[in-house]
């Protein structure tokens, strides 16, 4: 009889956590932002952000990247990235606004990936008068996969490394634009104290 019972609450478990997966198809975004002010006019900062096949110059954790279409900017542009952990990521340009920024979408994310999908969005105005010193804005948009159960579960370690990885890439975009250099393990560290 306590056999029949365990596994009765077994089964009962079981159909709350698939309810808890299936229940909002609209699952809330997660929206994280990182800011960096960059000592370069925005024409010459745009020239840098705009180039995507650059994202290894200022974002450590890439290998490589390259622009897999003829069009190289503007919308419905696709870069695929290769990480220095042997996987790869492609991206798509949803949105283009020249000179002053660019979102970036996540193509066809893996279904072992713990999100639907994932935006960035890259911002740059001027920031003074002068036109010396560019305001860089990047925000990134997630939505976690398995409903209420990858909000309450995977939300919490998603926002954290996120919130390091959009702050590492700001900070080594700036980086990247004062000094025309790559990104380097010893500047990243710089960063992060």
């Amino acid at each position: 009889m306590k056999k029949f019972w365990a596994f009765l609450l077994l089964i009962l478990l079981l159909l709350m956590l698939l309810l808890l997966m299936l229940l909002p198809q609209k699952n809330p975004r997660i929206r994280l932002q990182s800011q960096a002010f960059i000592n370069q006019p925005v024409l010459q900062v745009w020239e840098k952000l705009s180039d995507l096949s650059q994202l290894q110059s200022y974002l450590l954790f890439v290998d490589d990247s390259e622009v897999t279409k003829l069009q190289k900017k503007g919308e419905g542009t696709q870069r695929t990235i290769y990480l220095k952990n042997k996987h790869n990521v492609q991206e798509e340009v949803i949105e283009w606004d020249q000179g002053q920024g660019f979102v970036l979408r996540l193509h066809k994310p893996s279904f072992f990936l713990p999100f639907h999908d994932v935006e960035t969005r890259y911002r740059i105005e001027s920031d003074d008068e002068a036109g010396l010193r560019t305001d860089l804005a990047v925000t990134l948009t997630v939505r976690p996969r398995f409903g209420l159960l990858g909000r309450w579960l995977l939300a919490p370690f998603m926002t954290t490394r996120f919130q390091r990885l959009l702050d590492d890439l700001a900070d080594g975009l700036k980086y990247y634009c004062e000094t025309g250099l790559p990104v380097t393990e010893q500047t990243v560290t710089t960063f992060r104290q």
